[in-house]
Order: structure tokens, then sequence, then C-alpha cells
């Protein structure tokens, strides 16, 4: 989501990208080759924007004019331009949410380096970003051009084909098992219940987690003819481990980047609420009605079959339609789900 941000202020205010604390990733845990391997962000994403990299620049950038940008919160802010007028439709557009006017364009006009340096950047773009249309799709649109480069999509291609026709579902657990959310994945017949609803259990179920071994899996398991737990998949196949030992790194993040691109493949898709993990997926299946495995039942918000229902239809946006910002904290629509404007 930092980086969909980046590139989306990137665009806004009119700069180059210099995305500095993405250009050395290094990660921790399992290392699959025995060392834990270290690239740059623009070693894996095509970046729609122009790039600028500090280390390599001739530019002395200490003689640059520079300003932060830093609230505690980005998602605190809804970003604004010269044609801002404080509307009915505005109001739709924050859906309750208490957020501040800002435009970056104007306050950072003088200033050579605006440091975009949020603590907690947590958010996306979709419902913060309050332009004139043109703008606001020339924003979109790079957004969903943040893809992974064509040796990732390829691999992952392969993978999908070897498999054949599949569904797929991307299922947090991990840290969402101790959150206090009553629309989270907790037990087996929650998740057997949600995706009996979307799939056919004669078809292949892939399954895309962060915690393989969960017994919430157990009931889905039973009853479906053919489940595939995606990573283990990929690594116990011999003709898949070569595909994935070919790619130019290898640890925890590209496995999960092969494994999301794996599900841009499926025949049907549902992921998780409050996952950024699946936002990409669903964004990158260009399915404005993106499904979920999660339960939710309430007065103006409800999700059935796996798709939002539409309890306030005359609302210009889909966080409004949905009544998400009637019956859920409004302040979670900058980050709860990839919204379908994502796609205008």
């Amino acid at each position: 989501m930092s980086l969909d941000m980046g590139v989306a202020v990137s665009i806004y205010t009119q700069r180059a990208f210099a995305p500095y604390e993405f250009k050395s990733m290094e990660h921790s845990g399992r290392a699959l080759r025995g060392q834990i391997e270290r690239y740059n962000i623009s070693d894996l994403f095509d970046l729609p924007v122009p790039m600028q990299d500090e280390a390599a620049s001739q530019v002395d950038w200490s003689e640059l004019s520079a300003a932060e940008f830093a609230p505690d919160r980005l998602g605190k802010h809804v970003f604004i331009d010269e044609t801002f007028e404080d509307s009915e439709q505005f109001q739709q557009f924050l859906g309750r949410r208490e957020l501040i006017p800002t435009n970056l364009r104007q306050d950072f006009e003088t200033t050579d380096i605006l440091d975009l340096s949020s603590r907690r950047n947590f958010c996306n773009v979709t419902p913060l970003f309050y332009v004139r249309s043109e703008l606001r799709t020339e924003i979109l649109a790079a957004i969903r051009s943040i893809v992974p480069k064509e040796v990732y999509q390829t691999a992952a291609k392969r993978i999908a084909d070897a498999i054949g026709v599949f569904n797929a579902i991307h299922v947090r657990q991990g840290d969402f098992l101790n959150a206090d959310h009553p629309f989270d994945i907790k037990d087996p017949e929650m998740l057997l219940e949600n995706v009996d609803g979307m799939f056919d259990r004669s078809e292949t179920l892939v399954i895309c987690t962060d915690q393989e071994d969960s017994p919430n899996f157990d009931l889905v398991n039973q009853h479906f003819k053919h489940t595939i737990m995606l990573e283990s998949y990929i690594m116990e196949e011999p003709s898949l481990r070569e595909v994935y030992d070919a790619l130019p790194f290898q640890d925890e993040a590209i496995m999960g980047v092969l494994c999301q691109l794996i599900c841009e493949h499926a025949k049907g898709f549902a992921g998780s609420l409050r996952s950024t993990y699946t936002n990409y997926i669903h964004r990158a299946r260009g399915e404005p009605e993106m499904m979920f495995i999660n339960s939710l039942q309430r007065p103006n918000a409800r999700i059935k079959d796996g798709l939002f229902e539409e309890s306030n239809p005359d609302h210009h946006y889909s966080w409004g339609k949905t009544g998400w910002c009637l019956d859920v904290d409004p302040s979670t629509i900058s980050w709860m789900r990839e919204w379908p404007e994502v796609f205008d």
C-alpha cells in the first residue's frame, strides 16, 4: 500500500518517485537458497512513474529544498486539488469519515523534495483522492498498472496452467485470529459455509494462506474433492519447484507475489477483508464484483454468497451503497478492502 501511495502522490504532485524505503528490501524468515536475498523494489515491479534513485543520482540532493509530510496516519487525510468544493458529493465521498482536506500540490509547490514519511501508510488510494476526474482517472490507471515484472507473471502462468481449472481463496490467518473482528474466519464451520456458497465442491480449490496448518481448513479439505495448499504444492511438486527456483530471487516475499499472480488465473476468487494481499488480487483480476470469504450480517452491511449487497443503491460511492460507512467504523473505508471505484 505504501508503494501505491508513493505512485499516486508522484502523479498527484507531478514529481519523480524516489522509493528510498524500498530500495534495499531485506527479508527475514525462511531463506530458500541458504541466505537472505537482497533486491530493489524496481527489480520486482514495473512502476508507471519517473523514478529517481538518490544513491545513483548525479544530483547533489543536499542542495535541494526539502519538506516532510508526516502525519501520524495517512488515512486521516483526503487529497484534493484546486477544483475542490465541499459539496454533497464530497460528503458522500467522506462517508462519515473525519478527514482533513489536504492539497499537497499547493502546500509544497515550491519545495524540490517532498518526503512522504507518515508513520502509518496503511491505506488504499481509491477512497483518499478527491480531485478532478481527469487526474483521478490517471492516478487510478497508474495504480492498476503496478504489476510484477514479466518473469514472475510468466512463472505464475506456468504453475496455473499446470494446476488446470481451479477456484481460489485467500484466507488470512496469523494475527487476524487474535483480532476482535467478528467477520474474520476463526472456525472451520464458518469457512466451509461461506466457501460452499461460492464454489462447486467438485472443482479444484486452491488455498492461499499465511498459515497452511490452521485447523480452520479441516472441513474444507474434507468436503471439497480436491484442495491444494498453494505454497506447499509449489515447493513439493518437482516441476513447479523448478519454476520457482529459476526466478531471479527466492524468499517468502517472492513466494507471496507468485501466489498472488497464480490466484489471478483462478476461475473464481474470494479473499479476506482487511487484507492488502487480497486487495491486489481483486484489483489485478479486474472484477468490480469482488468476492470475500468473510461473514458479515449487519442491518445495512451484509455479505451474501461472497458479495456485498447494496443496501443504499442511491449513494454515489460503493462504501455508501454497501452500507459500510453506516454499520462499520467509517475510518476503515480507507483500508478495509479495495473498492470497485479503482476501475473508474
